[in-house]
């Protein structure tokens, strides 16, 4: 065996000079995700030099109504669409809440808008609000409960008089109180 490798050795060529062979690099392989394709050249551009015209921006200042009673209104008119928003934030919330009942923010808020209102059962509430297309909801975050109305605004003269009501004097109805 030792002659067979001797003899293998020697009929080998001699190595002759010659240049190093370069080093071996590979990119590497960049496929694009399943049900991704490239990008074609024309929009593979640096986002910094794509020219931007500078952004302007119309920002409205609300109006500002102190009431005698010393509820704090803002009022905002956006004539682009035939809606209108009230919302009604009040300054108590979760962390309010006793460590004995705690919850009673968010239930207090959620109930307030379901349960009726003034002279309003929950149900005759509800049938209105419905009839209107009205959006009523509330809720409790740390540390405010917001009420909150989503009218057409020729409903206005028909409706704001109960979201009134839903704020100052809501009726809590027993029953809704199981529904939660």
């Amino acid at each position: 065996m030792n002659a067979l490798v001797a003899l293998l050795l020697l009929a080998a060529p001699a190595p002759t000079a010659s240049k190093p062979n370069p080093p071996m690099t590979a990119e590497p392989t960049r496929l694009p995700p399943v049900g991704w394709s490239e990008l074609p050249k024309a929009l593979a551009v640096d986002p910094k030099k794509i020219p931007i015209a500078p952004l302007t921006l119309d920002v409205k200042k609300p109006n500002k109504t102190v009431l005698p009673n010393g509820l704090t209104v803002y009022s905002l008119e956006d004539h682009a669409s035939p809606l209108i928003s009230i919302r009604a934030l009040i300054w108590a919330g979760q962390f309010d809440d006793s460590d004995k009942k705690l919850g009673t923010a968010g239930l207090t808020a959620d109930v307030s808008t379901s349960g009726g209102a003034g002279a309003l059962t929950a149900e005759q509430m509800d049938e209105l609000l419905d009839f209107h297309a009205a959006d009523l909801s509330g809720g409790a975050a740390e540390e405010y409960s917001q009420l909150s109305i989503s009218i057409r605004s020729e409903d206005l003269a028909k409706l704001f008089p109960v979201f009134s009501d839903v704020v100052q004097r809501p009726r809590f109805q027993p029953d809704r109180f199981d529904e939660i």
